[in-house]
Parts: C-alpha cells; sequence; structure tokens
C-alpha cells in the first residue's frame, strides 16, 4: 500500500464503525454521561449515506446514525479522518457535513416542510501521525480581535466536534476502554499502530483479544475484516510472517480465515505477474512452480474456502472451477469465496 492510499483503512472503519455493535461503544465512551444516559440505544439505527466532500474521500470517511434522544430523534456523526495531520478548517468543513445532513433530513420529510431539525451530534475519529492540535470549535476560526463585544458574540455560532484522538492515547489506555467491544478496541489499536511498527510485533500484543474476538458470536466475520486489513495496509514482505504467526497462534476456524485470505492475496500476485510480465512476478511464478501448478492451486484454494466454511459445492460449479485457465478470474473467485452464501454465487458479476 502507497501511504496515499485510504483504502483499507476506510474500509476497516466502515466495516467496524458502520456496525451498531461496535459504534454504540464509540459514542459511549466520547459523548457526556447525561447525554448516554438519555439515549436509546437499542434503537441505534446507521443512515444511508456519506457527506463528505468528493474531493475528500481519499482522506476521509464518515457514517451517520439515528437514536431517540431524551423521546426525540438525533443523530451521531461519525468523521473518520485518516491523514497525517489535522485539517485546520475541520469545524468549517464539519458546518458544511452538518447542513448537508440537515438538509437531507427536510427533504425526507413529507411535504419537505420540517417544522424542528434534529439535534446532530458531530465526532471525528483521527490517527495522525501527530496528535490533535487544531481547531474544535468554529468560534476558533473566526478572526475578530480580543476585543470582542457580548453583542457581537450573540451572532457568533459557537459549537464544538468531539475529537477521538487515537494518537493521543497509550496503547494502555486505548485497550482499557470499557464501553468499546473487542473489535473496536482491536481495529481502533491498529489503526493506531501499525504504520509505526513490525507488524507481528503489534499482532502478538494484541494476541488476547483476537483470541477473545475469536470465541464471540460473530467473530469470525470480524476477525476476517482485521486480517483482510492488515494484508491491504500492511508490507507485502512481511505476509508470510504474519500468516505464520496467525496459524501458529489463533484457533482452527481462525487459521482456516488465515490461510483462505492468504490465498487471495498469492493467487492476485501470480495474476498480476502474469499480466505485467514484471521479473518479481517470474521469480513468484518460478517459486511456486510452473503456470499449470499456479493454476491447479488456486483451483484448490477456491474449493478449499467452501469446504473450510461447510459450504455444498454442486457439480456444476466444482466443473467450472477445475477447469478454469485463468488465474485472474481465479482470483476473484477466490475472493468472493470468503463472502457468499451459495458456492455459484462466485459467479456473480
Amino acid at each position: 500500500m502507497t501511504s496515499g492510499d485510504s483504502k483499507p483503512h476506510d474500509k476497516l472503519f466502515r466495516r467496524t464503525f458502520g456496525n451498531p455493535r461496535h459504534a454504540e461503544g464509540v459514542f459511549r465512551t466520547l459523548l457526556p454521561g447525561e447525554v448516554v444516559a438519555r439515549a436509546d440505544w437499542s434503537r441505534l439505527k446507521l443512515e444511508e449515506g456519506t457527506y463528505v466532500d468528493e474531493e475528500l474521500r481519499q482522506r476521509q470517511s464518515d457514517v451517520l446514525f439515528s437514536v431517540p434522544l431524551g423521546g426525540r430523534p438525533a443523530l451521531l456523526y461519525l468523521l473518520f479522518e485518516h491523514q497525517s495531520s489535522a485539517d485546520p478548517h475541520m469545524p468549517l468543513r464539519m458546518l458544511r457535513y452538518l447542513v448537508r445532513i440537515w438538509d437531507r433530513w427536510v427533504e425526507a420529510q413529507p411535504g419537505r416542510n420540517a417544522a424542528a431539525l434534529p439535534a446532530v451530534i458531530p465526532m471525528v475519529l483521527y490517527h495522525g501521525d501527530r496528535p490533535w492540535t487544531a481547531a474544535t470549535e468554529l468560534r476558533e476560526l473566526i478572526d475578530l480581535g480580543p476585543d470582542v463585544t457580548a453583542a457581537l458574540e450573540a451572532y457568533l455560532p459557537r459549537w464544538r466536534i468531539l475529537v477521538d484522538d487515537l494518537t493521543a492515547l497509550s496503547e494502555e489506555e486505548l485497550l482499557g476502554r470499557q464501553r468499546l467491544s473487542t473489535m473496536a478496541k482491536l481495529a481502533q489499536a491498529l489503526l493506531r499502530s501499525m504504520r509505526h511498527e513490525q507488524v507481528v510485533r503489534l499482532l502478538a500484543r494484541l494476541l488476547d483479544l483476537m483470541r477473545e474476538l475469536e470465541r464471540e458470536p460473530a467473530g469470525l466475520s470480524d476477525f476476517r475484516t482485521l486480517i483482510y486489513y492488515v494484508w491491504e495496509a500492511g508490507p507485502p514482505t512481511e505476509w508470510s510472517e504474519v500468516e505464520a504467526f496467525m496459524q501458529a497462534n489463533m484457533g482452527e476456524k481462525a487459521g482456516i480465515e488465515v490461510r483462505s485470505i492468504a490465498d487471495v492475496y498469492r493467487a492476485q500476485g501470480w495474476a498480476k505477474g502474469r499480466e505485467e510480465g514484471r521479473e518479481e512476478g517470474r521469480e513468484e511464478g518460478r517459486e511456486e512452480g510452473r503456470e499449470e501448478g499456479q493454476l491447479e492451486a488456486a483451483r484448490h484454494a477456491v474449493l478449499a474456502v467452501f469446504e473450510a466454511r461447510g459450504l455444498r459445492v454442486p457439480d456444476a460449479v466444482r466443473d467450472r472451477i477445475t477447469s478454469c485457465g485463468d488465474l485472474g478470474m481465479l482470483a476473484i473467485w477466490l475472493k468472493r469465496a470468503v463472502d457468499v452464501a451459495l458456492a455459484a454465487e462466485v459467479f456473480d458479476q
């Protein structure tokens, strides 16, 4: 991954904090106790859409939740800032996003005539190279000098954003947050630290939490999200070491997930090497065997994922996979095989 590629961070953020099970803990951690007590968390709901400026979607992601607050509708807006330093105009940018949220709310009301607007509470999740030092209140950005009168103050917007600065937290403080789910702790720990140190060393410190996650009802699905992030955001030179560490230290089901994901990326590497004709692709091909050996391994990997997940493989599906001679297509099927409900769905466009 290049330093400017935000896609792995974006996927991890959305798959984790777009889930009410994990987002609730973040909100309970950041919001004042009185607000937490008044919210009906059993009705926390993810709302559709994004409000980020299109040109900024490479370094910002967002999720919007609705929740009754004191019996009235309220919205919780969480913006993920995945760049190396804080945006100095974040309160102004956030104001634009909030106006879009209210505009969409009004448009969605019957007759487009909403008399009252819901409260929107803005929050930022930040994991830059340095702690957040930028403004958190819109008033800080308005240049009026030191002698502003009370009469003028009445006309100035005074609201602030809540910033969850992962960079300013120690790992012990982050993992000690009692209200966060296991998955939320792991996701935040990886976002905070993975780009700064050896991946296996970090995973070793998080091993107990990962084992705890594996035992949870939806743990394997969450674990898969984490491993995809490690593979996509971490350096390829460490993939083999990560795979070996996981296989040696996690349970059987988690080990199958790791092996399946590793097979996806190996197959993609084979296809890329063949398509581009690059020297490293040719070298990898020599190490894995001749092209037919690569094809056979990729076919076996797709079927192995189905077997590990307990999916029935009809003869027609098996025949199509075992007769496929396109490494690129096998790589696509292998990636889909991790999530599909039916084996035949790997062929869907």
